[in-house]
């Protein structure tokens, strides 16, 4: 989460970082809730590569695509840990 809030708020774009930041304590909480959702944090270093590497080139396509990839990735993360979870019926809710 520090890497991605370094990178909003480098970017200059206040309007994404305060995006960014409204969804942090959701985040969090899915990475505490279950340990599923945490990779080890080589593999989370080697998922950011490629825009770190990007960055450094100044290849904002390259950048933009790698983001959006990540996102995509980390999005199905999560949909796939709440599509797991057992149904609540009714009565429970």
């Amino acid at each position: 989460l520090a890497f991605h809030d370094a990178v909003c708020r480098l970017s200059g774009n206040a309007r994404l970082h305060e995006v960014f930041a409204r969804y942090v304590p959701m985040l969090r909480a899915l990475l505490h809730v279950d340990e599923r959702m945490q990779e080890s944090l080589a593999v989370v270093a080697e998922q950011h590569r490629p825009i770190v590497d990007a960055i450094e080139a100044g290849d904002v396509d390259a950048a933009i695509e790698h983001a959006e990839a990540h996102c995509d990735q980390a999005g199905e993360l999560i949909a796939g840990y709440l599509r797991s979870l057992p149904e609540r019926n009714e009565e429970d809710r």
